[in-house]
């Protein structure tokens, strides 16, 4: 179905209007101008009920002092004709064969938000963001991605608490130097004091036995030298004793080599240093153990910290799947977007857009929503400065999208200025059966 759009409007003793009738551009702006409380919003108010319906019924439809009934009247562009008249203003919807219908056909093709663009501007990002994607139709395609990055960024967001926990602990434990790795035990101490205890016995037994020798070797000497003396003095014996002596000589040299040939004795060894030990034991162990409860922190510290890379890469990849999944959805205008729930644009939040950005996005995402509808109202257009006025009017033009607009100026970007509710320098006394139509509106910006 190819877009709507109005090609007149009409509105007599409605609110402030006492007879503006307008053809408006196709596409782009058409400003209505005039000072303020001359109708310029009465006459959008107008088109909103005429269309929309009794949600958007003024409060006082009729205008002050009228002796007629309100009237509204549009030509569309796809033949229907949408009257309100009467005492109660009922609305009579005719189609180019003449045929009767109501609310129900404008429904088909009238966006109700391209009547109140106000109500978008004021919704949350959140719910900005929800009508884009639900324009787009990926709400059900993004909906996982989005809890998948809600888990994920809340997994890193605790991890990273957790890393920085970790850190400070393991940092803030002391280490100290020159300690043992494994603790000390009584066991250990007592088999190091039995070990040295074992060697210094046998040591001892070593020299018991030596100094045995040594008086051996004594007496044999002095045995020798008392034969020997015999031999002089007992010539009779001499070779009895000479036998005795040789075979003492043997004895004696077998003795000699043996001693000649034996390893020094050890000095006995001190047990003052492993009594050191059972002394600092305790104090040792609670270094060691600080020690160890340190690297076990570090690691930790750093386990934690590959969870956290991890998570991050994860995040990661999931933001890319959103991305992806907004890039290939069509986005009605390049740089919008929804970044962690948020409606953005060109990465700035909603808050952070200028006025004309603002516009330009709801004016997208209201036409995405219901491409059927070729036109937007648009009330209060005075903070636009005359440049962003004219990118405004180019960036309609270039969707194709019809807006009708107030402005208080009366210069020449107005296609039409109101004064006291009439097309200024329009005759001022109208008959209800005759709304003029302001054929030849001037040209947007034709300064």
């Amino acid at each position: 179905m190819e877009a709507v759009t109005f090609t007149e409007l009409q509105i007599k003793d409605t609110k402030r209007i006492k007879a503006v009738a307008l053809v408006p551009a196709q596409s782009g702006l058409t400003v209505l101008g005039g000072k303020n409380r001359q109708g310029k919003t009465a006459f959008l108010d107008a088109i909103a009920f005429l269309l929309g319906g009794d949600k958007f019924r003024p409060t006082n439809l009729k205008r002050d002092g009228a002796t007629d009934y309100p009237y509204m009247k549009v030509y569309l562009s796809n033949g229907l004709l949408v009257e309100r008249k009467g005492k109660n203003s009922t609305l009579h919807v005719t189609d180019p064969d003449g045929k009767k219908a109501g609310q129900a056909l404008l429904k088909g093709f009238i966006s109700e938000l391209a009547l109140n663009i106000p109500k978008f501007l004021e919704m949350s990002g959140t719910s900005k963001a929800q009508l884009l994607l639900r324009s787009l139709g990926i709400n059900d395609q993004l909906a996982p991605i989005e809890r998948e990055i809600d888990e994920l960024y809340a997994t890193r967001t605790e991890l990273g608490r957790e890393d920085d926990r970790l850190q400070k602990v393991w940092e803030s434990m002391p280490y100290c130097e020159n300690t043992p790795t494994e603790l000390v035990t009584v066991d250990g101490l007592l088999a190091e004091l039995k070990a040295i205890t074992d060697r210094n016995f046998t040591n001892e037994e070593l020299e018991r036995t030596r100094r045995d020798t040594d008086r051996d070797e004594v007496d044999l000497r002095e045995s020798i030298q008392q034969k020997e003396k015999e031999i002089v003095r007992l010539e009779e014996k001499k070779r009895s004793f000479q036998y005795e002596v040789a075979q003492q000589n043997e004895m004696l040299a077998s003795l000699v080599a043996e001693i000649e040939g034996r390893d020094p004795i050890p000095a006995p060894e001190s047990t003052d240093e492993v009594n050191q030990k059972l002394n600092d034991m305790d104090e040792v162990n609670t270094k060691v153990r600080a020690n160890q409860a340190k690297v076990a922190a570090e690691q930790e510290y750093r386990e934690n910290q590959d969870y956290y890379k991890r998570s991050e890469l994860q995040l990661e990849q999931a933001r890319k799947n959103r991305m992806a999944l907004l890039d290939g959805a069509g986005m009605p205008l390049e740089g919008l977007s929804v970044d962690d729930g948020e409606l953005t644009f060109e990465g700035k939040a909603w808050d952070c857009m200028a006025g004309v950005e603002q516009i330009c996005v709801a004016i997208a995402i209201v036409r995405k929503l219901k491409p059927e509808c070729g036109f937007v109202l648009l009330d209060k257009l005075e903070a636009f400065d005359l440049a962003e006025l004219q990118n405004l009017g180019e960036y309609l033009e270039g969707i194709g999208l019809q807006a009708i607009a107030t402005r208080v100026s009366t210069g020449n970007e107005c296609t039409i200025v109101i004064e006291d509710g009439l097309i200024a320098g329009e005759p001022t006394d109208i008959p209800a059966e005759a709304i003029p139509v302001k054929e030849d509106a001037p040209s947007l910006f034709a300064l």
